[in-house]
């Protein structure tokens, strides 16, 4: 996330390198958990920990990561997830985060990650600086999660597309279908493949522009009426088949 202060005064120097914090909330974290620490201390500037009130059983693994350099806070008792994590933004903006990287105590990050989010957001908007957006409506239809349909309707790369960011999906399933014929799409989940496909669209500017208009070309097509059709003829295909 963001830091949502104003911008620092710096120079140059310092302004193609910003302030990058990780917050890692854990609560009775495993033996791995120490690796994966100093894993993340490698892509970012600091690590703190926000343990949310795990007690002796996390007294080794917090003393490991001390000794590894990462900043550990204890929280007396559970208070969730979200008193740990505002814990540690607490911490990191106040030592002058630009940006604050929140990930869980089980996550395995690729090792250039944090640099391609970088790349991403700093041409997502580079006047407002702001990240992840989400519009309220997609062809009149609710973008954002609703007690009627828990996943929204224009989903993330309509969101993404409309505020010109573009975004790297899969060739199959779902995405494939919302938004089809990218110019760049990976061919996997793993993350190298998603790392590749992103690396191509920051690379090549024409393609980014490019990648972004196929988005906006599919969510023209993404009306309520079109829907509504092909429910109506996906049931038709159903009922009119023989019951065995």
């Amino acid at each position: 996330m963001p830091s949502t202060r104003p911008p620092r005064e710096s120079s140059p120097v310092a302004a193609s390198a910003p302030r990058v914090i990780a917050v890692v909330p854990t609560f009775h974290p495993d033996d791995g958990v120490v690796g994966r620490l100093r894993d993340l201390a490698r892509q970012v500037d600091r690590v703190i920990v926000v343990d949310d009130g795990s007690g002796p059983s996390a007294d080794a693994a917090l003393a490991d990561a001390a000794a590894s350099g990462i900043e550990v806070h204890r929280l007396e008792r559970n208070s969730g997830i979200a008193a740990a994590l505002n814990t540690g933004v607490r911490v990191a903006l106040d030592d002058g985060a630009d940006y604050v990287v929140n990930v869980d105590q089980d996550t395995d990050l690729p090792e250039d990650y944090v640099g391609i989010a970088l790349g991403i957001f700093a041409r997502a908007n580079a006047v407002t600086r702001l990240g992840i957006v989400a519009v309220d409506a997609v062809n009149g239809a609710p973008a954002l999660p609703t007690w009627v349909s828990p996943e929204g309707f224009g989903l993330v790369p309509y969101e993404a597309a409309r505020f010109g960011t573009a975004t790297v999906h899969v060739s199959f399933g779902p995405l494939a279908e919302v938004a089809p014929d990218l110019p760049v799409a990976a061919g996997g989940w793993a993350p190298k493949e998603l790392a590749e496909a992103c690396r191509a669209l920051l690379a090549d500017p024409d393609l980014y522009q490019a990648q972004i208009s196929a988005v906006l070309r599919a969510a023209e097509t993404y009306t309520w009426d079109r829907t509504a059709e092909l429910l109506v003829s996906a049931y038709r295909q159903v009922l009119s088949r023989p019951r065995r």
